[in-house]
Order: structure tokens, then sequence, then C-alpha cells
């Protein structure tokens, strides 16, 4: 059985690999340690509706994340910078 909804599009992980070769394994690595304290930040933003910080947080990571194949992540931050566009 697979999964209807992975979490890593790896036809976009394996293109962007294809592509940036040795430098793949730097772009993850500030990935993983820059991401936590973003989406730490989106939360506290979030929960004090601050619009213009909950677009800033998302906006920040939305690239990363479609660009690195993690797709329901970086749909769910289309979503939140639209929403934080509307108020």
């Amino acid at each position: 059985m697979t999964d209807a909804h992975p979490i890593v599009d790896f036809d976009t992980f394996n293109d962007l690999q294809s592509i940036m070769e040795d430098q793949l394994d730097d772009l993850l690595k500030q990935f993983i340690h820059d991401t936590p304290l973003v989406l730490l930040n989106l939360n506290i933003a979030i929960s004090s509706s601050n619009f213009e910080r909950i677009f800033t947080h998302a906006h920040s990571i939305v690239g990363s994340t479609g660009n690195l194949g993690i797709s329901q992540l970086c749909n769910l931050l289309q979503q939140i910078t639209q929403a934080a566009k509307s108020e």
C-alpha cells in the first residue's frame, strides 16, 4: 500500500539533487538547522495574530520546502501566506 500523500516528492528532490550535486548536503543541513526556529516563530506569530510576522516567517521557507519536494508543507505555507495577506 502506498501513501496517497507522501511527505517528500522524490521526483522533485531527485531533480534538485541532480542539479546541486555535492551542494545539496549543505542546503539540507541549513534547512534542518533553520526550520525549527522559523516554525517556532511562525507559531508565536499565529498565536498573537501578527499577520505581518506570519507572512514573513511562512514566506521565508515556502521556497525551500517546494524546492526540496516537501509538497504538503509547501502547500500549507502558501495557504498561510495567503491567509496572512488577507488577515
